[in-house]
């Protein structure tokens, strides 16, 4: 007997995306703590132990490559990437400060947005789909970060955000530094680098990075490391990345009273980028020498694959262009809400494609911790 609820998800799903023209037009959907549109997928932790940490996968991801497709780009498990903060010489992890503002969504910019305070300092952490490499596809993740000095005193102040990147279930992977494939951990400081990528062992998947503000060093390092060192690790310049992660690291920088640091880097897939009618010529092509150079060329029709069950079905909320984050005035516990927006395709159509999808969909358990 087929379950309504997943049939009702289904015909969500295959309503994410309409073509007009050559365009692809992506609405947000929400679902508590689900954001999704057609590239990608993401979890937002609400439980005590993982609160405000967030998990990325693919929905169709790379439309050119349906090997990746429902797959994961992040770890599996929240509590695997993580932010740091520090505070006057003291570190937390993001989510254990004192909330403000609930993991909430704000359905006027499409964001997700969670607000903590570390003694005098208010952190905004701002989750949204964006372009990231190539204009026209919504399909990184910005991650970004806003520090506020609420005292009247100085605060010296650190940053670092830690992503654990999965491919599928392939932990290990292969960084690649502006096309530099890199055999052991790795600390950049003195220059940048602009973008990295993630390619799983089978050459199947790529993901990406992107620098958006630049941070003081990089570091590309097994997992582990960076996750039982939450501030103040250095790369070991022999050592093996068994599993890989990256962390973008803001040294100590004194804020002033009532002044605010800002934080941020995308990480997500890269598509081409979209033709664009004459009445959108606005947005153009990034130009070919800023990409990372492509590790595979794969050409396969795109499947959607339903990532797992998902609990009480919410509103789709349509996406529209999303302005820079500021700071947000909601307060108070709160959770995903969004507004019906308007889906501009056939419902019927949407619903048989959806019925037929059902039975060709599969589930994945969410994994354990790692190894």
């Amino acid at each position: 007997m087929l379950n309504t609820k997943k049939i009702f998800m289904a015909v969500l799903g295959t309503l994410t995306a309409v073509q007009i023209g050559t365009v692809m037009v992506s609405a947000v959907n929400t679902d508590r703590n689900i954001m999704q549109n057609d590239y990608l997928n993401l979890y937002i932790g609400q439980d005590t132990d993982n609160f405000g940490r967030y998990q990325l996968s693919a929905n169709k991801g790379d439309l050119e490559n349906s090997l990746d497709d429902g797959k994961n780009l992040m770890y599996e498990n929240f509590y695997s990437s993580y932010s740091t903060v520090v505070v006057n010489g003291k570190s937390y992890r993001f989510g254990e400060g004192e909330t403000v503002t609930a993991p909430y969504y704000d359905s006027d910019r499409n964001v997700c947005i969670t607000v903590q305070k570390f003694g005098d300092v208010e952190v905004t952490q701002t989750l949204k789909f964006a372009d990231g490499m190539k204009t026209g596809h919504e399909d990184m993740l910005f991650i970004g970060y806003s520090a506020k000095n609420t005292g009247t005193e100085d605060v010296l102040f650190g940053f670092r955000i830690m992503i654990d990147s999965q491919l599928d279930k392939d932990d290990k992977c292969t960084l690649y530094v502006e096309s530099a494939m890199l055999d052991f951990e790795k600390e950049y400081k003195d220059t940048i680098p602009q973008q990295w990528s993630v390619v799983s062992s089978d050459g199947n998947i790529t993901a990406y990075g992107k620098i958006n503000t630049i941070p003081d060093s990089i570091i590309f390092a097994d997992w582990s490391s960076l996750f039982d060192k939450k501030w103040d690790y250095r790369a070991g310049s022999a050592k093996d990345i068994n599993d890989c992660a990256t962390a973008l690291v803001w040294d100590n920088h004194t804020i002033h009273s009532d002044d605010t640091n800002e934080y941020s880097v995308y990480y997500g897939v890269k598509n081409k980028s979209a033709e664009i009618p004459p009445e959108n010529s606005e947005i153009s092509e990034v130009s070919e020498a800023s990409e990372i150079s492509e590790v595979s060329e794969i050409s396969e029709v795109s499947k959607i694959t339903e990532k797992s069950e998902i609990s009480d079905v919410s509103k789709i909320t349509e996406n529209s262009q999303v302005s820079e984050y500021s700071e947000v005035s909601h307060k108070g516990k709160s959770i995903f809400t969004g507004d019906n927006g308007n889906i501009l395709a056939s419902a019927f159509i949407a619903f048989a494609a959806a019925l037929t999808a059902v039975f060709f969909t599969s589930k994945r358990k969410r994994g354990g911790k790692h190894d």
